[in-house]
């Protein structure tokens, strides 16, 4: 009698476990993923100034924290900033902006000094691809990135996370 009570509790205990974690994984709440891209407009104010004296950065103010997808679709780890005038892009550490980012701590393929954005159909864009990591273990690659108002040479610098 002792045994069938045992096996009777055990079975129920497992069947308890299993409604809970059937139930956490079909919450919205508990299944939230990075997004795998980001698209940035950028925004020197004043508007059409040949010296601005602010920028902004839409959406997050330029911030944003990414994982990258192993099976990415067309518009997956990717980042594309676009703005209505001429700029350029340069990837800095996070800790010492003088310096540029560690071998091995790239995003994706930028280059070490200035990534100039293309002018295509009179709008400036500049697609930053990301890397997708060695596979065998999470690591997590941050950056400061410097914006330069190519005209004027005035410069600002939000940040960006990627995890892969």
């Amino acid at each position: 009698m002792t045994n069938i009570l045992i096996r009777l509790g055990s079975r129920l205990t497992l069947a308890c476990a299993l409604v809970v974690l059937s139930g956490c994984a079909s919450d919205p709440v508990s299944v939230t993923a990075k997004p795998s891209n980001a698209d940035f407009k950028i925004t020197f104010t004043p508007e059409r100034a040949t010296q601005p004296t602010g920028m902004t950065i839409t959406p997050n103010d330029g911030d944003a924290f990414l994982q990258v997808v192993k099976s990415p679709g067309p518009d997956d780890n990717k980042i594309l900033w676009h703005s209505d005038q001429n700029f350029r892009i340069k990837f800095v550490q996070i800790d010492d902006p003088t310096q540029p980012l560690r071998p091995g701590k790239e995003l994706g393929n930028e280059k070490k000094d200035w990534n100039d954005a293309s002018n295509k159909n009179g709008r400036y864009e500049y697609t930053l691809n990301l890397k997708q990591g060695n596979g065998r273990t999470k690591e997590t690659v941050g950056a400061k990135y410097i914006v330069q108002h190519v005209a004027s040479q005035v410069e600002f610098d939000p940040v960006i996370i990627v995890g892969r």
